[in-house]
């Protein structure tokens, strides 16, 4: 496998397929993605290879053939490849640190970002770190350069150190003794040490989290044989030995067994007492979807003879998170069920706890005591796509954020009078899909949201901040700004300038721009309804965030094709895909964006269902959508018109479903027509 071109988390960019030894031809089959690039080197010997294959790889399966004789030479597969450029942060915050590479992972904790930052001279990957400083992050420092880049982990070990661990794939010719290895790297004294070698796998990283307990450094990871999605795994555990420097060997917590999530944390440390005693926790989804807890503290999980987990919940589970609250030795657990309801639970303490006492069972208690739940705080019906929790420690307030059909949400609690706020969208449906999210605590009772934003034209790292005010989503009531202006761009083209401002209360925003890509593709209009494609926020008094919308030339809202995976082939634009004619029924892909229709549904149809004659007249039609405008017009002659707009019948949004407009005047008699247009 080759993975030189960016970052992958959790699986090759490239897989080669070699056919069995002896038979031709030797290349089998090549699989990858849009970012992969490699050089075979293959054992074989051959006269020639009849051509150069070259191609784009969009997740296609070639099958190679040829009638080429056998003698010897290197077989090159070349792969036409998009470099992109290395990282540019824009703006003075990470509320959009960088577009990244489709598969790319990074981390966010404390001031720090980590991730990839691909050399397109040099066909190298190098993991960085930048810090934030005085609000702006610094030029990004080169921690190691790294072969398949997967999971990024930071951790903060308390006393300013700090712990970057992070998942390789190395390859055979690297490391023919594991398919894949985690290293890690201190911060201390100001200064990032050198990489450190912490585990060899057998397989996939599904998660991993270091964590300190009163005595020990841990690294406690869930691994899995067959790829990052495969169900069967095993729970395994290291430890920093600090006088040799070096990491142990790993310790089984959990033999391989169905592993369908997992979520792992330390405890948090305790006011002016050093770490908690308390050991790390693991959560994990078992194959029946139920939930149960292990604990690991450096040199057990359990008890001889005794049990080695705590059953929690039945479930049916399907996410799972954990996050400590910083003040105590406490922990918070998200459970998102299969029926979409998030609930929380709360790990207590044992008031009589002894640490020092080797015969201690710390799985001693029933799931009811020691992860009492605390509610739903919210509800829905679908599962998520990622689940994460945050704690912020002034307000005593829970941050937890979900992110399910494309849209980012979150809500806070406060667990001393388990009371929630209410649900706050963070983001649209912009038709792409939000992972990895992350949440940082911040001063003020404010918490910034981290997530990985991928789409069929953008992939993303952004932030959201977020504030508490008596457990609801509110403004900071002690806020004269800082105040973050965020321009995001939509399908088919970009935003020019900083997109990422951090403006004083009342001051003004440095100008914006959006830009379509190419000639097929025109501006349409801001998400909070500016038409405009330049801007400048003047006078500023919250945090702004923005989408600028893009059309075809032909009035096609772009956003609305992305959504639907409706993209330019090879060769094509935009105008293009309008012109798509949509089998069996008589339309094109423009006329059902317009008309805001379903182009599988050969019923969806936009169409008049009845007229009553009145007076007045009443004109029925279907589908009336929110998202487009309507209009009645009426004419006396269907050859010469002209279509005059009925008074007061629109335009004006769509009812949802069938809607009607009706004509109360006194004309004479009139044919009618119900127009849709784009807003």
């Amino acid at each position: 496998t080759g993975n030189e071109n960016d970052l992958v988390a959790g699986k090759p960019s490239l897989v080669i397929t070699p056919n069995t030894v002896g038979d031709w031809p030797p290349v089998k089959r090549v699989e990858g993605d849009v970012n992969a690039f490699a050089t075979a080197k293959l054992d074989v010997y051959v006269t020639e290879i009849e051509k150069t294959w070259s191609m784009n790889l969009a997740r296609i399966d070639y099958q190679y053939t040829t009638d080429s004789l056998m003698t010897m030479t290197d077989l090159d597969i070349l792969i036409n490849e998009t470099d992109r450029p290395s990282t540019t942060f824009t703006g003075t915050l990470p509320v959009l640190a960088r577009e990244l590479p489709r598969g790319s992972c990074c981390a966010t904790a404390g001031g720090w970002l980590a991730f990839g930052m691909y050399d397109a001279a040099t066909r190298q990957t190098a993991l960085v770190v930048s810090a934030l400083a005085d609000g702006i992050y610094g030029t990004p420092e080169v921690i190691a350069t790294v072969e398949g880049l997967g999971l990024v982990r930071l951790a903060d070990l308390g006393d300013g150190r700090w712990l970057l661990a992070w998942e390789e794939h190395p390859g055979l010719g690297t490391n023919p003794f594991a398919f894949s290895v985690v290293r890690a790297a201190f911060f201390e004294e100001g200064a990032w040490g050198a990489p450190q070698a912490v585990a060899a796998l057998d397989g996939y990283l599904k998660e991993m989290e270091a964590f300190t307990t009163a005595d020990t450094l841990n690294m406690a990871y869930v691994e899995a044989h067959a790829s990052s999605e495969s169900d069967e795994g095993r729970i395994r555990a290291v430890v920093f030995d600090p006088v040799g420097e070096a990491w142990s060997p790993p310790h089984n917590i959990r033999a391989s067994s169905p592993v369908l999530g997992a979520a792992l944390a330390c405890v948090g440390a305790s006011a002016g007492e050093g770490w908690s005693d308390e050991p790390g926790r693991i959560l994990y989804i078992q194959s029946n979807a139920s939930v149960s807890s292990r604990y690991w503290d450096g040199s057990r999980f359990c008890l001889p003879g005794q049990s080695d987990y705590v059953y929690i919940s039945a479930g049916p589970v399907d996410r799972v998170a954990l996050c400590p609250a910083g003040t105590n030795a406490c922990l918070y657990m998200g459970l998102a069920e299969t029926d979409g309801e998030i609930r929380i639970r709360r790990y207590a303490p044992d008031p009589a706890r002894d640490p020092e006492n080797p015969d201690y069972n710390w799985n001693g208690r029933a799931a009811a005591a020691m992860w009492p739940e605390l509610g739903v705080v919210a509800a829905g019906q679908d599962t998520l796509d990622d689940l994460a929790c945050g704690w912020l420690g002034e307000t005593g307030m829970l941050l937890t954020a979900w992110a399910r059909n494309g849209r980012l949400a979150c809500v806070f609690s406060d667990p001393g009078t388990i009371t929630n706020g209410l649900p706050y969208a963070l983001s649209s449906n912009e038709g792409g899909q939000y992972a990895d999210i992350r949440i940082e605590s911040l001063s003020n009772a404010t918490a910034r949201v981290f997530a990985r934003y991928l789409s069929p034209t953008r992939h993303e790292l952004r932030a959201f901040t977020v504030a508490a005010e008596e457990g609801l989503i509110g403004p900071d009531p002690d806020a004269a700004g800082p105040f973050t202006l965020i321009y995001l761009a939509g399908a088919g083209g970009s935003v020019q300038g900083v997109v990422t401002q951090v403006v004083s209360g009342g001051a003004s925003g440095t100008p914006v721009t959006a830009v379509p890509a190419d000639e097929s593709v025109a501006f349409g209009r801001w998400s909070d309804g500016v038409v405009s494609a330049a801007r400048t926020e003047a006078n500023v008094q919250s945090n702004v965030t923005v989408t600028a919308g893009f059309r075809s030339v032909g009035g096609a809202d772009l956003d609305w094709y992305a959504a639907r995976g409706l993209v330019p082939g090879s060769g094509e634009d935009w105008a293009d895909v309008d012109a798509r004619a949509v089998p069996d029924k008589g339309t094109t892909l423009l006329h059902e964006n317009i008309a805001d229709t379903d182009h599988n549904d050969t019923n969806d149809v936009f169409r008049v269902l009845a007229i009553d004659p009145g007076p007045p007249v009443g004109v029925a039609f279907t589908p009336a959508s929110a998202a487009r405008d309507y209009t009645l017009q009426a004419t006396t002659n269907l050859v010469t018109g002209p279509w005059v707009d009925v008074p007061g019948q629109g335009p004006r949004p769509g009812a949802g479903g069938e809607d009607a407009m009706a004509d109360d005047g006194e004309a004479p008699a009139r044919f009618y027509r119900v127009k849709v247009d784009m807003p």
